[in-house]
């Protein structure tokens, strides 16, 4: 077995139990059904805005983001089905920072899943990846996303441009949980943390190497 079939093979390993879903990182088992999930209008032309055109293309590229230590994502499952993703990256405007971004199915819209996903961020990010301030980017034409995320916050965004993609975005400074934020059991948190620390990003932290090595195609 190469070393990328050894990551993802561990990577399908790890599943947690925390707030009513079960949470397990992005593997390429998971991919059709996900695709199937977030293939809806209102989160392709977010999700899909550069790069592949398609769904299933671009979790494919987020996989092999995540086996290379470029990215995380965690999937929140509910009844056996996925209900999108929660993510960390680097952030291309600002060295040494990181990004969250968060896509939901239409099924998860609505239940307090976002907050939960947002929670959990912030969690790993601050406490597992040593990180005292994350940031969240949102293109400033996608209100309901803007909406969301100012209902867990307390600071308002600044207005930025970023040329990368090029467009304005609406960027989020986070130094603390969300408001509302889910409380994690310590025995929780420690499932969490093995599982953090078994990923390849986890390697590339600690060593300090958060540049963004290879940027996935897609708006985040």
């Amino acid at each position: 077995m190469g070393r990328a079939a050894r990551i993802m093979a561990a990577m399908e390993r790890g599943a947690i139990h925390w707030a009513g879903y079960r949470w397990g990182t992005l593997v390429e088992s998971d991919l059709t059904a996900l695709a199937l999930e977030l293939d809806q209008p209102p989160i392709t032309r977010w999700l899909c805005s550069r790069g592949p055109t398609e769904v299933f293309p671009n979790l494919q590229n987020r996989c092999v983001g995540d086996a290379r230590g470029e990215s995380l994502h965690l999937i929140p499952h509910l009844g056996g089905r996925p209900l999108g993703f929660a993510a960390l990256r680097p952030y291309v405007g600002i060295p040494g920072r990181l990004q969250t971004a968060i896509y939901l199915s239409p099924r998860g819209w609505g239940t307090g899943l976002n907050r939960r996903c947002a929670s959990l961020l912030w969690r790993i990010g601050h406490a597992m990846l040593g990180h005292r301030v994350l940031v969240a980017s949102i293109d400033a034409d996608n209100g309901r996303s803007l909406a969301a995320r100012r209902k867990l916050e307390t600071c308002e965004p600044d207005l930025v441009f970023e040329p990368w993609f090029p467009r304005l975005a609406y960027l989020f400074e986070l130094r603390g949980p969300p408001r509302e934020s889910d409380p994690i059991a310590p025995a929780v948190e420690r499932c969490f943390a093995r599982l953090v620390e078994g990923l390849p990003i986890f390697g590339r932290q600690a060593q300090r190497m958060v540049e963004p090595a290879g940027v996935v195609p897609s708006s985040w």
